[in-house]
């Protein structure tokens, strides 16, 4: 976990991330560009080529491949198609324009065939990991397709125009965007990613890079699913004293309410053995 130093949220600080919610708008086109603004300082992030992308890949895919989600979803909106309640790319994109069938097809590290949980858990819900023991997720080129196609097609579908340039002959950016996903194990190691990410976003709007109304969507999700998989994580810490069956049905919940309440029946009973007047 990222520890925040207190002078983050001083009294001045305080106000950089106060929301201002009527500006909230309910449709796909408020939350594709929320995305798309973290993405795109992600992006300048790795730019900078200080080995600062590969602690925080599985957040940063994660954003990436929910960008370009998001996105589809917004057009298929904007042409009056109902966007269905799934997360294949592949699926979305056909029933939209061969411009973004073309362009999803160029995107083979976003796993477009899949939900894209491979970004935000470590194993499927059957307990199946979904990276083998030695993978590199080389992105640079997915990264350069996509930034490219939002300046092409920025007027004619009104996107948000990625304004990072990815150089692919620039060697340490092709570094910087290559992912050793061997280097982050389970789900301790995944959170560990979602925090650096939080903190680099703090830090972003502290700095005056962001305005925390542009990207407060994004932020919360990561949060959350800190939250959620700090929970399944010290769940997991209790092996087998939560049988198969149950393992499995923790691994499909997404409720923190519900995760804490499992592990909290657990906690219990030692937490009542501590002396009320315990000092600690």
């Amino acid at each position: 976990m990222i520890p925040y130093a207190n002078e983050r949220f001083s009294k001045e600080n305080e106000k950089k991330f106060a929301l201002t919610i009527s500006d909230y708008h309910n449709n796909w086109k408020y939350y594709y560009t929320q995305y798309s603004k973290v993405y795109e300082y992600l992006l300048g992030i790795a730019n900078e080529k200080q080995y600062q992308m590969n602690c925080q890949h599985m957040s940063f895919m994660f954003i990436f491949r929910h960008t370009v989600e998001l996105m589809l979803k917004y057009i298929a909106s904007e042409k009056g198609i109902e966007p269905q309640y799934e997360h294949n790319l592949k699926q979305l994109a056909n029933d939209i324009d061969t411009d973004f069938y073309s362009l999803i097809q160029s995107l083979p590290h976003l796993f477009i065939e899949g939900d894209g949980a491979m970004f935000r858990y470590d194993t499927s819900i059957d307990g199946n990991p979904y990276f083998g023991t030695y993978n590199i997720l080389e992105v640079y080129l997915d990264c350069q397709v996509f930034v490219q196609f939002t300046k092409n097609y920025e007027k004619k579908y009104s996107l948000y125009p990625i304004c990072q340039d990815i150089d692919i002959n620039d060697k340490r950016l092709k570094s910087e965007l290559s992912f050793y996903t061997h280097e982050c194990r389970g789900l301790g190691g995944i959170r560990s990613h979602y925090d650096t990410t939080i903190d680099l976003l703090v830090q972003g709007v502290i700095n005056g890079h962001l305005s925390v109304n542009d990207i407060y969507l994004p932020l919360f999700f990561l949060l959350r699913h800190g939250i959620e998989l700090a929970l399944k994580d010290n769940l997991q810490d209790l092996g087998n004293k939560i049988p198969t069956q149950k393992q499995k049905k923790i691994r499909e919940i997404h409720s923190i309410e519900q995760l804490y309440s499992i592990l909290f029946d657990f906690i219990k009973p030692a937490i009542d053995k501590i002396p009320q007047d315990d000092p600690l």
